[in-house]
């Protein structure tokens, strides 16, 4: 196939695939009271605009249980939940659908999980999770996303101290743990953690338009080189935040809305949803390459 024929390839292939741009990226967040419909919904990264939302469900029946945190990895989302004193389960599900497994108990293989969840984050293939009440010890642990087998667990440590302020949030971004932690009303810090160790590496307060952020945060994200924070409480205004991770300070905010109502709902986890191109954008990229080859054999072939 000459140069002239492969692109002529090219552009058939293009107009019979419509190939268009990727899907955006997008922000995902559980929200629901233990007892009620758990649902998910999409969130404009931008905007603060949600979709419809879906509930969730696994093995056919509506999740009503306490979630306790959401993360994204490998093309699923995983969400714990439980509440403390009881078993922790993780489940894992597709974006779209929001349709799950049955989910799998938390534990090491001999015992139960049954701590206060307060961080989920998928990084290193892995699952992290913080889990400690206030005035106790926040402890780090290592989980298998397949089996929900605890891999390992350490102590948050922060200058050869126990951790034991407040935890809210956990999301993994460039090979660092983000933490976020305070009481509502008082300002709120983030952390940085070595995944390896569990110590703390940085620590900055959040920062919004001049002053510290003292709100309630329910669900912390990283993605596009940012940190996203959801902070609100339930039948009041969502609102989210994307803060830069090396300053600490807000890049921009957005109140959540369906572009109609302002979101009220009881917003649980959150996590960052990357783009993926199109079955068409595929094609075309590997048709690109294709051409550069082509091209090459014919410069060769002219040069010969």
């Amino acid at each position: 196939m000459d140069l002239r024929s492969t692109l002529a390839a090219c552009a058939l292939v293009a107009t019979a695939l419509h190939a268009g741009t990727a899907a955006a990226d997008s922000l995902y967040a559980t929200a629901g009271a233990p007892g009620s419909v758990t649902y998910l919904y999409g969130i404009a990264p931008d905007t603060g605009l949600t979709d419809g939302g879906r509930f969730l469900a696994g093995g056919g029946i509506a999740f009503t249980g306490a979630t306790t945190g959401l993360a994204y990895g490998d093309g699923s989302l995983y969400m714990t939940a439980g509440a403390v004193g009881s078993a922790s389960y993780l489940y894992a599900f597709q974006p779209g659908p929001a349709a799950g497994d049955g989910g799998r108990a938390i534990g090491d293989g001999s015992r139960l999980f049954t701590g206060a969840t307060t961080g989920l984050a998928f990084g290193n293939g892995d699952l992290y999770m913080t889990a400690g009440s206030v005035g106790s010890a926040s402890y780090l642990f290592d989980i298998d996303p397949a089996t929900a087998l605890i891999r390992g667990s350490t102590p948050i440590v922060d200058d050869g101290h126990l951790f034991i302020g407040a935890t809210t949030g956990l999301a993994f971004g460039d090979g660092v743990l983000y933490m976020t932690a305070g009481d509502v009303g008082t300002a709120t810090w983030l952390y940085g953690i070595d995944p390896a160790t569990g110590h703390v590496v940085s620590s900055r307060p959040l920062v919004v338009e001049g002053r510290y952020f003292t709100g309630a945060v329910t669900g912390l994200a990283f993605g596009g080189g940012d940190l996203y924070v959801a902070a609100g409480a339930v039948g009041s205004a969502y609102d989210l935040y994307a803060f830069d991770p090396a300053t600490g300070v807000s890049d921009s905010s957005h109140l959540v809305t369906d572009g109609q109502r302002v979101f009220t709902g009881a917003i649980t986890g959150l996590a960052y949803v990357p783009a993926v191109p199109e079955p068409g954008t595929f094609a075309l990229m590997a048709l690109g390459g294709l051409v550069a080859f082509t091209r090459r054999r014919v410069v060769r072939s002219r040069t010969a």
